[in-house]
């Protein structure tokens, strides 16, 4: 009884306490690999590791080595800082934010052989950026909020003493809120040109747009492989996931010349747009020289090519002229690349009840600089990660992990934005602190 408790009290304080956004920080793009401070401790270099309830997520083969049921809860602490030297000479940084991103696991074999069940409940990618309402980025985004959650049911069989397999659903939901500003003397001297009154000077208006995604399925299989006592194989595999949102968009603030004329004070329409999130395939080779120390190298692919455009569709406008404003910029091109990420991690248990770790990783970034963006400021990123595990004797363990990202600096030149007079370019500087914390609990 205290169990079935337990499991159902950390699974309720995790759906209260859950964020709206995360920042993504993961295999490039908005991906959010940081999802259990034990295997950000070592890198996030977890695929072939048999001793963390996270392998829900990583590797579910490997559940069926954990040496007994758990339950596990965590956050991780996410604090990005981001710079851009424009080409105007001003340097402009983006607001301070911080994020909190939980994970739940569960993991259990209802005395069962060779099965075992397991449950994750994660925050696998995201996206937060905050520019200030007067910056070079006000025409392209302010506040740009992209959230997703995973339920991710899984099971694990083991075949032999050598070989397991495991199987997981996905089961997602992702909301969109995005703001820039309008700008509005633009609208008002391209009308002009198209027969209204003579063009005037106006503040900028207001563009927000929110919409939600009712459910989106994929799924995520592993294999574990010990070819030897001290030498173990992981392969990894998640599906594509589509999502088709629907929402509103809304304008105001657009004044009183011909932008107001044209759409009114306040204008709102219905919109419809799609995002299909990367498959990706990882491999990890863990080497245990001795019981006490274990090194795991991983290798990951990411399929960010998925993303091809960013389109949105206008479902109840028809109004030739409106739809030829709103989509001066639309569809957006995006073309990203296929890219590969690499962690390397070690773990050292010092006494029965102290593990030490540490990691190092690397990540390419998806977005070509043709499509460079400041609702993502992306580019190839360096990680050091440090942790530590504490075992109490009461089942319970405490992990803590400290994860420092830093991006290259980047130098972009495009177009982003031109229709609006934004000019975006400049150099990115960029870096992430991360902090994480997890209990579980063993019974």
């Amino acid at each position: 009884m205290f169990r079935k408790l337990l499991c159902g009290l950390s699974l309720f304080i995790f759906i209260m306490m859950s964020p709206d956004v995360v920042f993504g920080v993961g295999a490039g793009g908005f991906r959010n690999e940081v999802v259990g401070a034990k295997g950000m401790g070592r890198g996030s270099a977890n695929v072939a590791q048999t001793d963390d309830p996270a392998a829900v997520h990583y590797n579910p083969a490997a559940i069926v080595h954990l040496d007994s049921s758990c339950v596990s809860l965590g956050y991780t602490l996410e604090m990005p800082k981001t710079t851009c030297k424009t080409a105007t000479g001003t340097e402009e940084s983006m607001e301070s934010q911080n994020f909190f991103i939980p994970n739940f696991y569960l993991v259990d074999d209802f005395g069962l052989d060779d099965i075992t069940f397991g449950l994750g409940v994660t925050a696998p990618y995201g996206l937060g950026t905050d520019w200030s309402d007067d910056s070079f980025s006000k025409y392209v985004s302010t506040e740009s909020y992209v959230g997703f959650y995973n339920i991710n049911p899984t099971v694990a069989y083991q075949i032999n003493d050598a070989l397991s397999v495991g199987v997981g659903i996905n089961y997602m939901s992702s909301d969109l809120d995005k703001y820039r500003k309008v700008n509005v003397s633009s609208v008002n001297t391209t009308l002009a040109g198209l027969g209204y009154p003579a063009a005037t000077i106006e503040s900028d208006g207001d563009f927000n747009l929110k919409a939600d995604d009712g459910d989106a399925w994929g799924y995520n299989l592993g294999v574990l492989y010990k070819f030897a006592e001290s030498h173990t194989l992981g392969l990894s595999y998640r599906s594509e996931v589509d999502f088709s949102y629907k929402g509103t968009v809304s304008m105001d603030g657009l004044g009183s010349g011909n932008t107001a004329a044209l759409f009114g004070a306040a204008y709102h329409t219905d919109m419809e747009t799609e995002l299909t999130l990367p498959q990706s395939l990882a491999v990890g080779y863990a080497y245990r020289p001795s019981e006490k120390l274990t090194l795991e190298l991983d290798v990951e692919w990411t399929a960010w090519s998925s993303v091809k455009q960013d389109l949105i569709e206008w479902s109840n406008e028809t109004n030739a002229l409106r739809l030829a404003i709103l989509n001066a910029d639309n569809p957006g091109s995006k073309d990203w690349d296929d890219v590969f990420s690499v962690g390397l991690g070690i773990n050292y248990k010092a006494t029965d009840m102290l593990e030490l770790r540490c990691g190092y990783l690397f990540e390419e970034t998806p977005v070509p600089e043709d499509s460079f963006d400041t609702p993502l400021p992306d580019a190839d990123r360096h990680g050091i990660t440090l942790g530590l595990g504490r075992a109490f004797k009461n089942g319970m363990t405490m992990d803590l992990s400290y994860m420092f990202l830093l991006f290259r600096n980047r130098d972009v030149t495009n177009n982003i934005g031109a229709s609006s007079n934004a000019d975006i370019d400049g150099r990115y500087e960029q870096f992430v602190n991360i902090f994480a914390v997890g209990f579980t609990y063993k019974y």
